[in-house]
This record gives structure tokens, C-alpha cells and sequence, in this order.
């Protein structure tokens, strides 16, 4: 980093938009998430599979990539915004592929490996999470799933301790549908 810039001229800015533009980041994907020594992010279509991939690119303009999903078990397109816990993992979804192929809950850890947290069902815990999550201190997380629950209109959710928690299933259009 340079005096809090990842890149310090607009010739490495240039570099940035144009490998951006070429690993297809979509606007959906949020702004790439930001640490002292490199940038996080996702693309929604790409990598090995062309079904996307987690990425990192450090303050030298050097890209690697952590994760290439491969649209089964592991989840595919990622689209939300992640997040970061304090020990430095990654938490996102993905609104495709899991074991049931209704979306997943992933984590990156420090070292660049891919796990699933959870697998939507399409029932009660919901299905096609397309949404952000959110972080709270205690390290649970929350988001939302934009089908299933009690009613098939969505959920919203928490995960703490490896257990998957419907908090609120909506139920008409008066109630907020998707």
C-alpha cells in the first residue's frame, strides 16, 4: 500500500479496472473487500468452470485465485457482497449449486481454502440466498434467502456454531416479498 492507496499512479488504477473488466465482476458482486496488504472479491462467472471464483490481488497487482466454484457441492455464481471475521476468513454465498442445488454458505480461510458452511434445502431454511451477510461481534452471521421458508417467499437467516437458523420466513407481497 502507498500512503493508504492500493496503487500508487493510474497506470496500476488502469491495470485494476481493466483485470476487473476481464474476470467479468459483476456490479451485483459489491465492492471488493479491502485489507492493508490485498483485495478480496469474487466473478460471478469464471474460472475453471466458468461458474465463478474468490480472488485475491495484492499491492503489487499480482492475482491469485483461491477458489474456482465448480457449480456441485461447493456452490456456484457468487453474487453478494462477503464479509470478514476477525481472524481473517471470508464468508460468502453462492445462490446456485450445494448439495441440494438450492445455494450455499461458504467460507475462504486465511489460506485460500473453500469450505461449505451450509447447503440450502429449498425448505423451511430457505433457498437462493442472493443477499449480503452481515457480521455481528460475536461472529454469527445473517442474511437472506430470496425463496423456501415457511411460506415459499423467503427467509431470513443466522449461523452460529455450524447450525443453520430460519429467524423469519415471509409469507405475502404485504409482508415483503422477496
Amino acid at each position: 500500500m502507498y500512503d493508504g492507496q492500493v496503487f500508487p499512479n493510474q497506470q496500476e488504477k488502469a491495470s485494476l479496472r481493466t483485470f476487473l473488466k476481464c474476470t467479468r465482476v459483476s456490479k451485483r458482486n459489491e465492492a471488493p473487500i479491502l485489507t492493508l496488504d490485498n483485495i478480496y472479491g469474487t466473478t460471478w462467472l469464471g474460472g475453471v468452470y466458468s461458474l465463478g471464483t474468490v480472488f485475491r490481488l495484492d499491492s503489487s497487482g499480482k492475482k491469485k485465485t483461491l477458489h474456482s466454484f465448480g457449480g456441485g457441492s461447493d456452490g456456484a455464481n457468487p453474487l453478494a457482497a462477503r464479509v470478514l471475521d476477525q481472524a481473517g476468513n471470508m464468508h460468502g454465498t453462492t445462490p446456485s449449486g450445494g448439495a441440494y442445488y438450492f445455494g450455499t454458505l461458504f467460507t475462504i480461510d486465511t489460506g485460500g481454502r473453500e469450505s461449505v458452511l451450509y447447503s440450502f434445502t429449498g425448505g423451511t431454511d430457505g433457498a437462493y440466498p442472493y443477499s449480503h451477510l452481515l457480521l455481528d461481534v460475536s461472529g454469527k452471521l445473517y442474511g437472506t434467502a430470496s425463496q423456501g421458508g415457511c411460506c415459499g417467499q423467503g427467509t431470513v437467516f443466522e449461523f452460529s456454531n455450524g447450525i443453520l437458523t430460519a429467524l423469519y420466513g415471509f409469507s405475502a407481497a404485504s409482508d415483503g416479498i422477496r
